[in-house]
């Protein structure tokens, strides 16, 4: 009998048990796949974006007390999942076409919904599959699994017949467990944040693995000949004061500018506000209106439609009204909150430090535009705002009880702030302002023809003139009355029922205090006079940059290929608007993101253009125009005389004159755009009258098969399977194992 091999003595004694022990470290240290740990927490918001003719728009921002408040449903979802094993997936959340409908998205228009997770997973969803299919629950796919087949999955007869419609839900709580015969909603938890779940068609289908968890942000794609009309996240949902100015901006695709208007309902249903013109420019609306001082406290539903409405599509938003100080409310289930790095569009992007009633050392002043970062212009010490011309100033404000209220403040004209910092007071919007005593959003938000247009004023008489037990003022008190400014004081003294100013007894634990006159003796202001301010964000009208180009002015690219267009933005100073906004000429051939990150889908040609927000400038790269990678230097060296021969495989021109360069390719490529497909004719787009003097160049033109599709989404995975992998390793240690006890018993 041959010998066997020594090194088999060498194994411990109790071999099963240290192979298992060895497999099990194995797929600890070395997982098929790895998934990053998110907490709740951080992915408690939901960003949902609405994605139409090439062009992304916000449209709601929701934190968590948000999502809350729009109310829960509960639904069970089976499924099977890789083993196959059968399952469920309690839930408890949103159904999504509750939150589409929320957020003013015709359901009927929705072409597909992609899903982002805070771990980095994504999936896009057709409409068909998600909405249009019926999807169920069999609660019986656990009773009915038969576990002694031998071709799984198997289910005994009648398991399919009972089942239970369910709908597509963003699950702000779920549970998974697997063979659950009993449902235990005890067990849901938010651990997993926002869950996607949605049913099952089949009772073999394995629904879960297309489950997302963690999720954070949703972009819908809806038709090109739909209607949109969003309202900025800051304003929807705010809670204003009688007898303060409301503001509404937003956005408006789909109709004509003059066709646009806007009514308001105050909380009783009566018409606040009915079918007032809105100014729409380049997409965009903005319009106001005034609560006088005795609104009614409550909600207030804003109406934004077209007045010829044959769709019946209309847009519907919420603002609240409060005499109470709102300023520590802002939790409300129907505010948005912003968070510390928040910088989508309409949003101020700054926090508040979190600590109660601490007067502030220093004073930020940050600037920026609707929809875009807020960058800090200027950091004001103390002693420097000293510096600045003093204003020494009394003012009469009347609080939420109502009384009269007299402020002697020393401090600074808001211009004067303004103006040392370098902002022109004149291309300013609105003001965000951010108090010590506020956690998570600024405290109040005024606009700049409420605070510094309107004429204010101090009413010395009003305290003698108040009549406590009707709460008004009597005649008398507007005489003697003294126009003031706004000021940022860092000292004042506070006196309910007072009667005279007192500048002898200041206090300086309110520091710093926003103070501004009356432009009545009857609207309540006091709760708007902010204390505790640490940082001041200023929004502007908009300037644009100087221009604007790209890294790249032609790219020969692979289909299925990834590249990231960079803009470089002529900047003026640190607050010149930088928004960009990219489009395809033909997204079915190369797609853009609203980042610049292009993929190209199939072969042809396409032009990318980056366009400023402000200012309208843009800036094309053309994909896979008329250059083929293996004469790519050939081309770009013909149509340009005045350039230096270029690098093989470079898509950059050299030479001094970079700019000059990259616009002669750019307009070679515009040129090469010119050219249709049929007859060689030529086609307009968007070219200049002088273009067609180059002439017609006999470039080849790419045509796509009409039997192409797009490429899916690649999700970056481990190439080893988890499941595979695993198998592979168990039968590799069988197999040694029946080997060891065959040499044993040989022995």
């Amino acid at each position: 009998m041959r010998k066997k091999s020594l090194f088999i003595h060498f194994l411990p004694h109790d071999l099963k048990n240290f192979l298992l022990l060895f497999c099990m470290v194995l797929l600890f240290l070395f997982p098929a796949e790895h998934v990053a740990r998110v907490s709740a927490a951080e992915a408690s918001g939901l960003t949902v974006k609405v994605k139409m003719q090439d062009e992304v728009i916000p449209a709601a921002e929701l934190n968590s007390s948000a999502l809350e408040s729009m109310g829960q449903t509960r639904q069970a979802y089976s499924s099977l999942d890789p083993m196959p094993a059968p399952s469920f997936t309690l839930a408890e959340g949103i159904m999504l076409q509750d939150l589409l409908k929320k957020i003013n998205i015709d359901i009927d228009h929705v072409r597909s919904i992609k899903l982002f997770s805070s771990d980095g997973w994504s999936h896009t969803y057709t409409r068909e599959f998600l909405l249009e299919s019926d999807r169920y629950s069999f609660p019986d796919i656990v009773t009915g699994w038969d576990s002694a087949s031998a071709k799984p999955p198997e289910f005994l007869p009648g398991t399919e017949d009972k089942k239970t419609s369910v709908m597509p839900m963003l699950a702000l709580k779920s549970y998974y467990e697997r063979f659950n015969t009993d449902p235990q909603w005890d067990k849901i938890t938010n651990s997993e944040g926002i869950r996607f779940c949605f049913g099952q068609e089949n009772i073999e289908e394995q629904a879960m693995l297309s489950y997302g968890k963690y999720i954070n942000e949703i972009e819908v794609v809806i038709d090109e000949e739909s209607t949109f009309i969003s309202l900025d996240p800051s304003v929807n949902g705010q809670y204003f004061q009688p007898g303060s100015a409301v503001s509404l901006r937003g956005g408006i695709r789909g109709l004509e500018p003059e066709s646009v208007f806007i009514s308001v309902t105050d909380p009783q249903g009566t018409a606040f506000l009915a079918e007032k013109p809105v100014a729409v420019v380049n997409g965009a609306y903005l319009c106001s209106f005034q609560l006088d001082a005795s609104a009614l406290e409550g909600r207030y539903k804003v109406i934004v439609s077209p007045e010829e409405n044959e769709s019946g599509y209309r847009a519907e938003f919420a603002v609240f009204v409060s005499k109470e100080d709102t300023a520590s409310d802002k939790s409300s289930e129907e505010v948005d909150e912003p968070s510390a790095d928040d910088t989508q569009p309409g949003r101020a992007g700054g926090s508040a430090t979190g600590v109660q009633g601490v007067p502030a050392d220093t004073l930020t002043i940050m600037v920026g535009y609707f929809g875009g970062p807020y960058m800090t212009k200027k950091v004001f010490t103390l002693e420097e705002l000293q510096e600045l011309p003093n204003m020494r100033q009394a003012y009469t404000l009347i609080d939420s009880m109502p009384a009269v209220v007299i402020d002697s403040a020393i401090g600074v004209r808001l211009t004067d702030i303004l103006g040392n910092a370098g902002i022109d007071v004149n291309s300013v919007e609105a003001f965000y302002f951010y108090c010590s005593d506020v956690t998570a959003s600024w405290y109040e938000t005024l606009t700049k023809s409420y605070l510094l247009d309107t004429k204010r004023y101090y009413y010395p008489n009003l305290p003698a003139h108040w009549d406590s037990d009707t709460q008004t003022a009597r005649p008398g008190a507007k005489a003697d009355a003294a126009e003031v400014d706004t000021i940022i004081a860092w000292e004042d003294n506070w006196q309910r029922f007072g009667t005279k100013p007192d500048f002898f007894n200041m206090e300086t634990d309110t520091r710093f205090r926003l103070l501004f006159g009356q432009a009545d003796i009857a609207t309540r202001t006091a709760s708007r006079s902010a204390k505790w301010i640490h940082a001041i964000e200023v929004m502007l009208g908009g300037t644009p940059p100087s221009g604007i180009t790209l890294d790249k002015a032609a790219l020969s690219l692979e289909v299925g290929s990834i590249f990231q267009l960079v803009p470089n933005i002529g900047i003026v100073d640190q607050t010149t608007d930088k928004r960009v906004e990219w489009s395809s000429s033909d997204p079915s051939i190369v797609e853009v993101d609203s980042s610049g990150r292009i993929r190209v889908l199939a072969e042809g040609a396409a032009t990318i253009t980056a366009t400023t927000v402000v200012g309208n400038q843009t800036a094309v790269c053309v994909v896979n125009g008329p250059q083929q990678k293996e004469n790519e230097e050939e081309f770009l060296s013909e149509p340009v005389s005045d350039v230096s021969d270029v690098d093989e495989g470079s898509d950059d021109l050299p030479g001094e004159n970079a700019e000059t360069g990259t616009e002669v390719v750019q307009d070679v490529n515009r040129q090469y755009l010119e050219q249709v497909q049929e007859g060689g004719e030529s086609e307009r787009v968007g070219l200049s009258e002088k273009e067609p003097e180059a002439g017609f160049q006999p470039w080849r033109v790419y045509e796509m098969s009409p039997g192409a599709v797009a490429l899916p989404d690649i999700r970056e995975k481990n190439p080893l399977n988890p499941f595979a992998g695993t198998g592979v390793v168990i039968l590799f240690f069988i197999g040694a194992i029946r080997r060891i006890k065959k040499y044993q018993s040989e022995v």
